[in-house]
């Protein structure tokens, strides 16, 4: 058991430092933007893009073992940071509503793909 508690805190203290380095260097607004971005693309249409999305998010986002359904039911079913998603929140409510209203075929072919 000791061992899975220091690989577990490990695991968390590489987390935390990317999170801190994506914040230093795009700043926290650029940051959310661009996450948020990359979490609504993990849902795209197009099976290349989707892909691209999710392997650039694996590689950006770190998942940290937790206990708990919340992080159960996330890790299990779309590979997310449970902390990173409530961190990029406002930022993901104002695509997705910047997605619901627009009157582009694109973007409204999008939004039909867009689930959580």
């Amino acid at each position: 058991m000791e061992i899975d508690d220091d690989a577990e805190g490990v695991e968390v203290t590489v987390a935390e430092s990317s999170r801190k380095a994506l914040t230093e260097v795009l700043g926290a607004e650029r940051r959310d933007r661009i996450l948020s971005a990359l979490y609504l693309a993990r849902q795209d249409a197009v099976h290349v893009v989707r892909q691209s999305s999710i392997q650039i998010w694996k590689a950006l986002v770190h998942n940290t073992p937790r206990t708990g359904m919340l992080f159960y039911f996330c890790q299990e079913n779309c590979g997310c940071n449970v902390r990173i998603v409530r961190d990029i929140l406002s930022e993901l409510v104002i695509q997705l509503m910047s997605l619901l209203s627009s009157e582009e075929a694109e973007q409204q072919e999008v939004r039909q793909y867009v689930y959580f």
